[in-house]
């Protein structure tokens, strides 16, 4: 009840008995129990149509029920964020830094946390970290990009608990972006979502009827092998080594520059790379959202997308609904907006969340 109100924004009992499998009794004895626990409030009343009789009471969750914080790793930069119970943005921020070091995250995390408490809700109901990596055989480990290659010897989830005091979970990072597109208001009525991100490398989440899509092992979307290290790539570093060796991606997305000619002819190449990977993906899942996410400004993001549009995508097969790729609306903000929702998506998927 929780995600299928957390998905749709506000849901009647109605519905929710339909959604749920449920009888009317049993959604509204649940409900009441939502309510009590101060997660969910009742929403305005609406009628269906004039003389329609008692209009029907819409369930939403409630704001004040609690926060949570997001972090996501990226080149050269942690980018944090903060949301309440129902997904709004309380706080944001980038810190330069060297990433490479867990313990220097995990200040400028845990430094975060304590500057925007007062401003979240009362209930702190933890942290999620998005990280570039797939998971491993350990438990709690992830091979994480040679940037981050001191990483790869610590259980992550316990390493920034202990730091933050908080119950933590980690993600990879395209798969923590794509929960944030699951829970974006303009894709409430999706239920197969596809997300690229391109980052220190090139991955890819995917959300099939409000869950995520982690695999037997956590680690399903990881096309990175699609593209060689070593080889032009569809990746933001690969991007900043074409348009501005030496310089920096934090300042590329905060500068928010119109493109000139160098970055056009990135994106062209780029949207031709992320043809075969798509197609893949839609013809897997037939998806009815794919988006692009990363750490590249949003002039790049949607530029790249409107290329991949112009591919061959779906082998030109008119007869079949697919959907137009289009760039994230959060930016780069999408792994650490996705990553603070992981302790929320916890509550209704226990088992699938890490």
């Amino acid at each position: 009840m929780l995600h299928h109100i957390r998905k749709r924004g506000g849901v009647s009992r109605g519905e929710l008995a339909e959604l749920c499998s449920l009888s009317s009794g049993a959604v509204t004895r649940f409900g009441r129990q939502l309510i009590e626990w101060g997660l969910v409030i009742e929403g305005t009343a609406e009628r269906a149509a004039a003389g329609a009789g008692r209009p029907a009471q819409s369930l939403s969750l409630r704001a004040q029920a609690g926060a949570a914080f997001g972090f996501a790793v990226h080149p050269g930069w942690l980018e944090s964020v903060a949301i309440n119970f129902d997904g709004a943005e309380i706080a944001s921020c980038r810190d330069e830094l060297d990433v490479s070091s867990a313990a220097d995250v995990a200040n400028a995390a845990r430094a975060f946390v304590e500057r925007t408490r007062d401003r979240a809700a009362p209930k702190v109901f933890g942290a999620g970290f998005a990280v570039p990596g797939y998971a491993t055989t350990e438990p709690g480990r992830r091979r994480t990009v040679d940037s981050l290659a001191r990483w790869r010897d610590l259980d992550l989830p316990a390493y920034f608990s202990a730091a933050l005091g908080l119950r933590t979970f980690v993600e990879n990072d395209a798969s923590a972006a794509v929960l944030a597109e699951n829970y974006a208001p303009g894709a409430r009525a999706s239920t197969v979502l596809l997300a690229v991100t391109l980052g220190a490398g090139v991955g890819g989440g995917a959300m099939v009827d409000g869950q995520l899509v982690r695999g037997a092992h956590g680690n399903a979307g990881e096309i990175g092998w699609l593209y060689p290290y070593g080889k032009p790539r569809p990746s933001a570093l690969d991007y900043l080594e074409y348009v501005d060796p030496g310089g920096s991606l934090q300042t590329r997305i905060e500068d928010d520059v119109d493109l000139d000619a160098t970055d056009r002819r990135w994106c062209r190449r780029a949207g031709r790379q992320l043809v075969a990977a798509v197609n893949a993906g839609a013809g897997w899942l037939d998806p009815d959202r794919i988006v692009l996410t990363g750490s590249l400004p949003i002039k790049v993001l949607e530029e790249t997308s409107r290329q991949l549009a112009l591919q061959p995508l779906f082998e030109n097969q008119r007869d079949i609904a697919r959907p137009v790729p289009v760039a994230s609306g959060f930016g780069a903000r999408a792994a650490a907006t996705g990553a603070a929702h992981l302790p929320f998506h916890a509550l209704s998927f226990p088992s699938a969340v890490s």
